[in-house]
């Protein structure tokens, strides 16, 4: 639910306020999630530090039918995001949340939580895809009945 101050600020001709976007990775692997901001700075939401890094966290169109996928990336500066997809070996949860900078404790959006799936890197980022549920985005059930495969239950 958006807060009554972040609607009026969204509805005005101008604003000086500033949208950022808090994530957390986790894993039952880690020994402690990972906390990040897409800011030039750390900030302090609800007791945790988040990082300040370069990161894109994309959620997936909301229309009827579309697919379920959101892709999601981080900048590779420092080699700690290839470090930790290679030491794990279940799929990371990305947890994300909005919050207004003068107002870091209030979620303006979120949390709303992915399964990082389909991890790729370079030298300049990590990327994957993230999944909102357990299957990973496969149809169930994985086998399709139709009259052409399967005249006889037709």
């Amino acid at each position: 639910m958006i807060s009554d101050a972040a609607k009026s600020e969204m509805f005005a001709a101008q604003t000086g306020e500033v949208y950022l976007t808090l994530l957390e990775i986790s894993s039952p692997e880690l020994s402690s999630p990972l906390y990040f901001v897409d800011n030039t700075q750390n900030i302090v939401s609800n007791g945790k530090t988040y990082e300040a890094a370069l990161f894109s966290f994309n959620l997936p169109n909301a229309k009827v039918g579309a697919s379920t996928k959101a892709t999601f990336s981080i900048s590779n500066i420092d080699r700690r995001a290839v470090e930790l997809a290679r030491s794990v070996s279940a799929p990371l949860t990305l947890t994300g949340m909005t919050i207004r900078a003068t107002s870091p404790d209030i979620y303006e959006f979120g949390p709303v939580s992915f399964s990082l799936r389909d991890v790729k890197w370079t030298a300049q980022d990590l990327s994957g895809t993230l999944y909102d549920d357990v299957d990973g985005g496969m149809a169930v059930p994985k086998l399709t009945f139709n009259p052409a495969d399967f005249p006889g239950l037709y």
